[in-house]
């Protein structure tokens, strides 16, 4: 195990960083208990001479406790279920999904 995995596995057990999720795969409605960090940022968005702002909603997920995940796929935390958008591995060591939601 890396520095870099221990420091996560540290992170994502502090109730105060990551809630208890359910991951549910769209292809068979295979369901997985998992640790989730959300967040809620804003983004900027231009266009036609105008700025609109947009809240969006992302969660990290660990791929030891979610190896795959595919656009369709359901997160449900605190009975509030979000559709899978967008799915991304951004760290070089691949630790962390990075998933872009919206309310399923």
């Amino acid at each position: 195990m890396t520095v870099f995995a221990a420091m996560l596995d540290a992170l994502f057990a502090d109730a105060s960083m990551a809630v208890g999720a359910v991951h549910t795969r769209a292809s068979d409605g295979a369901a997985t208990p998992v640790r989730a960090v959300l967040k809620s940022p804003d983004r900027d968005i231009d266009g036609f001479d105008t700025r609109a702002t947009v809240a969006t909603k992302l969660a990290e997920v660990r791929v030891s406790e979610l190896p795959a995940v595919s656009e369709g796929d359901t997160l449900t935390v605190d009975g509030t279920a979000y559709r899978v958008k967008r799915a991304e591995r951004p760290d070089a060591d691949r630790l962390l999904w990075r998933l872009s939601l919206t309310e399923a």
